[in-house]
Parts: structure tokens; C-alpha cells; sequence
């Protein structure tokens, strides 16, 4: 919404030009604020009004004339407004024509790449079907910045994170208000009914690992889920992989020497990204943090999501670091205060360079 509008905004009803209002001058309201500013918030100024008509009264108004002529009207603007947009790109095509047949205009004249920067073919003329299908390969800062250019990219931008974000819906967030209410009733004592699921919040820190002899475990990872062990810390592995079926298993205990063991029982779709996962488990009766590789493979007949394990470390206890701290995997500048080795390699990666883990702001 453009931040200049003043009094525009202020009054909810609307108002319509009367024929002395649009006999004033011109060149006043194009000095002022420009007449295309103008137009576009007094066409907002409609729209919001059309939006704020309760629908009991849209019933009663489709029985007027007037609205016959206005549903008439609408249509005849959108015919004129796709004609004028054609209008501009066969001009804007010319214009480049010209540019390319004369590479160094003369004095004064202005390059045609300042009309072809204003338009978009996307913003006027692609049907939402296809727009929505170009904001699925958008990350969310880009998707964000487009959402702020214009009414119908804030919806269509807002309907796109909504459609990418839908798995997430129920397995770690909760539809709607109304059951985050009754959550956080239950979480005050209130009883009674429904039971809904109350929120889990992760960790909000990210852990850096480095200077891994097998590079695919450098980079940032994020407190994700949790087992029944503590929280986990996962990165998509690079080079992107895939799952290519949708079976794990439940988690078991490993050994300091074993590599290989069922994922952590999290439900894995087809499609979804393989993961490098730091985690708590145990290895016989003592508890351990490890690192490892989510790897698809075949068990008989069947295809599982296995982790194999490269690297281990002992967990951080209250006398090395805060509680908050000691949440996160352990971090190896504490481990090696004394001398001890920090993250260390398991039997089958003895020969590979353990990383450096270290805690983000």
C-alpha cells in the first residue's frame, strides 16, 4: 500500500467523483501527488469497499440495476485493461526493434529499457495457476519481496507459502487459532474438550560443523525434532538426494563399532530430502551424541532409511557449560579444555578427519 496516501484512508465510505469534483483542475492533483498515485488509490479505495459489503447486503444488491451495470462495467475495464497491456508489450517490442537496429541513440533519447523495467508479464497477464507454479521455485526472502509489489502478488504469494508449508500443518503446527486457544488452555489446566496436540518449540540455536574430513557434513544445521533421547539437529545432505520410497524403521542402540542402524523413526514420504543428522544415542548403557547420513537401501524385498554413523563425542555436562548449552550437541572447543579429543571417529571412519562442532548466536 503506497505509504503517501493521507487522507484518503481516513474515510471508510465511498466516495464516488461527482461531475464538479472531476471538473477541477487537472494539474493541481498532478503536481501534488501525480495523477497515476491518484487513480490507484482511489480505485483501492473501491476495492475495499466492495470487500467490506456484508454478503446478506450483496443479495439485496444484486437486484438493482445499478449492479447490472456496474458487473457490465467491470468486465468492459477488464477487456480494456488486457487490451492496453498487449498494447504496451507490441510498442515495447517495436522499441526494442529500434534499439537493435540503432545501438547508440541520439542526444535526448531515451533507451526503451526503462519502459521494459516497469512491466511485468506475470503481474498483468499470467493467469494465478502459472504465477503460483513460478513462486514454488522461490525461496522465501525473494517470495516475501514480491508479495510487497502489488495486491494480487500479497495473495498469491500468501497462497503459495500456504501450499508449500502444508505438511508441516498438523505434524508440527495446529490449523488454526481456535486449537492453538484450547493448547494453550490445557497447558494453563483448563479441562474439557476437545484434546487437541499442544506445540512442541526446537531449539532455537544452529550448530557449524567443519573441517570434516568427508565434506558432506560441513555446514549449519537446525534443532529440527527430537527422539526419545534429546533434540536433533539436521542439514539436507549435498549433493541433494532423495528418498525414492517411504519406509523407516523405529530407532535401535548401536555400538562404538557399528555404522549402520534404522533412521530415527520419523515418517519418511517419497521425495523427501536425505539428511546428515546429529542426535543422542545410546551404545549399549551409556548415551552418546553421534553424526551421521540418512542412506536409502535395500532390506530384502524392501527399501529402508537407514543412518550410517561416521563420528561420535561424550555429551557436555552442568560443570562444563550452562544447562541452555549442554542441550546442544557438544561442542568441541569444550570437550578439548582439558586435552581430551572432542569428536572422534567410529571403527569403520578411522581414517577420516573428525569435525570441528561449534554453537551459533
Amino acid at each position: 500500500m503506497d505509504t503517501h496516501r493521507k487522507s484518503d484512508d481516513d474515510n471508510d465510505s465511498l466516495q464516488v467523483p461527482t461531475a464538479k469534483s472531476q471538473s477541477k483542475a487537472p494539474e493541481t492533483i498532478v503536481e501534488s501527488r501525480g495523477k497515476g498515485s491518484f487513480e490507484n488509490d482511489r480505485l483501492e479505495r473501491y476495492g475495499r469497499w466492495l470487500l467490506s459489503i456484508p454478503r446478506d447486503e450483496v443479495l439485496a444488491l444484486q437486484q438493482t440495476v445499478e449492479y447490472g451495470a456496474f458487473v457490465a462495467a467491470f468486465e468492459r475495464l477488464g477487456h480494456a485493461h488486457r487490451k492496453s497491456i498487449a498494447l504496451s508489450r507490441s510498442r515495447m517490442h517495436d522499441d526494442d526493434m529500434s534499439v537493435e537496429s540503432n545501438s547508440f541513440p541520439a542526444i535526448g533519447q531515451t533507451s526503451s529499457s526503462n519502459s521494459k523495467s516497469s512491466y511485468s508479464f506475470l503481474q498483468h497477464l499470467a493467469v494465478d495457476d502459472v504465477v503460483l507454479r513460478v513462486f514454488e521455485f522461490l525461496e522465501c526472502l525473494s517470495l516475501a519481496r514480491t508479495s510487497v509489489t502489488c495486491s494480487r502478488f500479497r495473495e498469491l504469494a500468501h497462497k503459495s507459502a500456504s501450499q508449500r508449508t502444508q505438511s508441516m500443518i498438523g505434524s508440527r503446527l495446529l490449523s488454526n487459532v481456535m486449537k492453538l486457544l484450547r493448547a494453550n488452555e490445557q497447558i494453563d489446566g483448563v479441562h474439557g474438550s476437545p484434546h487437541v496436540r499442544v506445540p512442541m518449540l526446537g531449539l532455537s540455536r544452529r550448530i557449524r560443523v567443519s573441517n570434516s574430513g568427508d565434506v558432506e557434513y560441513n555446514g549449519v544445521y537446525f534443532c529440527t525434532g527430537s527422539n526419545g533421547n534429546g533434540f536433533v539437529f539436521t542439514k539436507p545432505r549435498n549433493p541433494e538426494r532423495r528418498v525414492g520410497h517411504h519406509r523407516v524403521n523405529v530407532a535401535a542402540p548401536i555400538s562404538a563399532t557399528e555404522a549402520t542402524v534404522n533412521a530415527e523413526g520419523e515418517p519418511a514420504s517419497a521425495g523427501n530430502l536425505l539428511r546428515c543428522v546429529i542426535a543422542r544415542r545410546f551404545s549399549n548403557e551409556q548415551i552418546l551424541w553421534y553424526m551421521s547420513k540418512e542412506e536409502e537401501t535395500m532390506v530384502g524385498n524392501d527399501f529402508e532409511v537407514a543412518q550410517v554413523f561416521s563420528f561420535w563425542a561424550k555429551l557436555m555436562f552442568i560443570g562444563d557449560a550452562s544447562p541452555d548449552i549442554c542441550r546442544y550437541p557438544s561442542q568441541s572447543s569444550i570437550l578439548s579444555r582439558n586435552g581430551d579429543p572432542a569428536w572422534q571417529p567410529l571403527t569403520n571412519t578411522r581414517l577420516i578427519q573428525p569435525p570441528t562442532v561449534e554453537l551459533l548466536e
